[in-house]
């Protein structure tokens, strides 16, 4: 069987104007992440002229870091022209980017989810002093469901809209992976805050910076995260 490459590009690289920016590319070789033998960037504008980043190889695969001129217009239309080898074998993939005036923000930290549940903090993942990485997961979870509704992310000016969405996605995380029955309490505290997390994130209010100008204009403010939604049953 022939030997699968596959790069992980869940989305567009946001590269923050004015900014030195590090862009990760993790390539997996028959699903284990695995560094490549070289790799190579390239960061395109949308007028087809290029910054050349320095690209470090690492074990999982490598990372890209520029500077991207304050000078630049922000907006979409912009890419990395990523290649990559294995022996013999040359590989090219294209991610799409997008330049922002600034960086998706959270402020949640593991002292915010023991606030609530002061039971966890003693039981942090083996290994760890921090449940960083339910943060890292409630993060993920609140923006692909903000793209599945059609809003980008890396918009939404950091005003703290998305941070108790977060708190619940992050908890809920955490209490997944204390569960092993399904009824048990752990369990019980994850469902809850799933839905939490849902009816949160389906009523914020966001600002928007929908022209580019790296402001929240009055017009931009108070925009729905997505369509809204009742739920009748399963409440908390």
């Amino acid at each position: 069987m022939a030997t699968v490459y596959r790069p992980a590009i869940t989305g567009p690289a946001l590269l923050v104007r004015g900014k030195a920016v590090s862009l990760p590319l993790v390539v997996y070789v028959d699903s284990v992440a695995t560094a490549p033998d070289s790799v190579t960037c390239t960061i395109e504008r949308p007028d087809q002229t290029t910054i050349a980043p320095t690209v470090v190889v690492d074990a999982s695969g490598a990372t890209a870091t520029a500077s991207i001129p304050a000078t630049d217009t922000l907006g979409a239309g912009w890419g990395l022209r990523w290649a990559f080898t294995y022996g013999a074998d040359v590989y090219e993939v294209t991610q799409p980017a997008e330049c922002v005036a600034y960086a998706s923000t959270y402020t949640v930290s593991s002292q915010d989810l023991i606030a609530r549940h002061p039971e966890l903090a003693n039981q942090y993942p083996v290994g760890s002093t921090t449940a960083d990485q339910f943060v890292v997961v409630g993060e993920q979870e609140v923006e692909d469901w903000l793209r599945a509704m059609g809003r980008r992310p890396w918009r939404i000016v950091p005003d703290g809209a998305l941070r108790l969405p977060t708190v619940y996605a992050s908890l809920s995380a955490w209490f997944w992976s204390l569960s092993t029955e399904p009824d048990d309490r752990y369990a019980i505290h994850a469902a809850r805050y799933d839905i939490k997390r849902d009816d949160a994130l389906a009523f914020a209010k966001l600002s928007i910076d929908l022209d580019d100008d790296g402001l929240a204009d009055e017009s931009e403010q108070g925009k729905p995260s997505g369509p809204s939604m009742l739920r009748l049953t399963g409440r908390y």
